[in-house]
């Protein structure tokens, strides 16, 4: 296809650009050829130095093709570059074929993602190609993933990063100073969660295990098969069809208060944490599901309002936001509450979400067409997701 592309392309250049026609070229006429007749070795009208071949009076080939690769102007994406031959296959000219960008009108867009997660101040991403792209604070390696490893999923802590395979196997890198990157050998999971210096996983057993700093307990989970877990500080929850957590909350983040089944709670589907406040998507049969939250409420990020059905939620430092639906499947705009000066609540308009994840002070989502959105406090460029991965030339 890219092939029979570029040969349509270049039928203009066969026939000489549109220069054929004696009146458009040929009749550059006598004053024409006289005035290039210094410079026009072939004399087809053409001066050498616009003239791609000045030893064949049949090319006539001029600014069209500015670098004589053989692909006109308006479809080069650098007329300059010979060695550059983008042609439409590459719309946007962001160096990312048409095929593989998500939206191929707009140079800032290109890479599309199956999931992305935000960290304390650095985000991962997967992309549609499977390949695995890191951003922000680096210090210790957690923008920087191994190459050549494939993840189906990834979770982000303070300044590590984890990978979980198709095979349940987990890889992790950056800070390791207490073990919080080297989880148990011959261990294989189905979902991990990072918090400070500690790591937890739901084991393809269906136990939980857990690695790195034990402080109060975090790395000591209660013998329950939970269905999901999510980690933040030395804190770590779980979903049974209850909320469990162990370890060390911040601010009474894992307050029993609402989140074990009261307050008219059937029962939770998902949980998510900050260690400083705690939320979970709670179900009753006729009025779920919907967020309940506990813990610290300065900013009003444990409010009660009522936004109605949620599909799923996420927690930071000190913001919640919940994608809301308004019946099963339909996404409603993404819902934002808590602190206020660090740009979380303002979710960029114009968007369908189906995933939202949020670091300390950042958020990132991914829209139902697969672009990654991400806005919130940038000081170390974590909402600078990677774009155009270089110029791809046609074949």
């Amino acid at each position: 296809m890219r092939l029979a592309l570029i040969s349509l392309l270049m039928i203009p250049l066969a026939v000489g650009c549109g220069d054929s026609d004696s009146d458009s070229v040929g009749n550059k006429g006598n004053s024409t050829r006289a005035a290039v007749a210094d410079t026009d070795a072939d004399g087809d009208g053409v001066a050498a130095e616009v003239d791609c071949d000045d030893n064949d009076p049949e090319s006539t080939t001029v600014s069209t093709d500015g670098d004589c690769d053989g692909v006109l102007t308006e479809d080069d994406c650098d007329d300059s570059n010979s060695e550059s031959t983008i042609v439409s296959i590459d719309g946007d000219c962001d160096g990312v074929l048409t095929e593989d960008d998500c939206d191929d009108e707009d140079a800032s867009v290109s890479l599309c993602w199956k999931t992305i997660e935000a960290g304390n101040v650095h985000t991962c991403g997967i992309t549609m190609a499977g390949d695995t792209k890191c951003w922000g604070h680096n210090e210790f390696g957690q923008s920087t993933p191994p190459q050549g490893s494939a993840f189906a999923s990834l979770s982000l802590g303070e300044d590590n990063t984890c990978g979980l395979t198709e095979t349940g196997a987990v890889e992790c890198w950056g800070r390791n100073q207490v073990g919080q990157s080297t989880p148990p050998e011959g261990v294989n999971f189905t979902s991990v969660a990072l918090g400070y210096e500690h790591g937890c996983g739901i084991t393809t057993a269906g136990d939980v295990a857990c690695w790195g700093r034990d402080l109060d307990g975090s790395t000591e989970p209660p013998d329950y098969a939970f269905s999901s877990i999510d980690a933040a500080g030395y804190l770590t929850c779980g979903v049974t069809d209850q909320v469990h957590c162990w370890g060390r909350p911040e601010f009474d983040g894992a307050d029993a208060m609402g989140m074990y089944g009261g307050d008219g709670v059937t029962y939770y589907i998902d949980v998510k944490t900050s260690s400083a406040h705690t939320c979970g998507i709670a179900f009753t049969p006729g009025v779920g599901p919907w967020t309940n939250c506990a813990g610290w409420n300065t900013f009003g990020q444990c409010s009660d309002e009522d936004i109605g059905w949620v599909d799923s939620v996420a927690v930071g430092h000190a913001n919640t936001c919940a994608i809301t639906l308004s019946a099963p499947g339909v996404y409603n705009p993404l819902y934002c509450r808590g602190y206020t000066e660090n740009g979380v609540n303002d979710v960029p308009p114009g968007h369908e979400f189906k995933l939202v994840t949020l670091g300390n002070n950042h958020a990132c989502a991914l829209t139902t067409d697969n672009k990654a959105v991400c806005w919130g406090n940038d000081d170390y460029d974590q909402l600078d997701q990677p774009q155009a991965m270089g110029h791809i030339d046609a074949l």
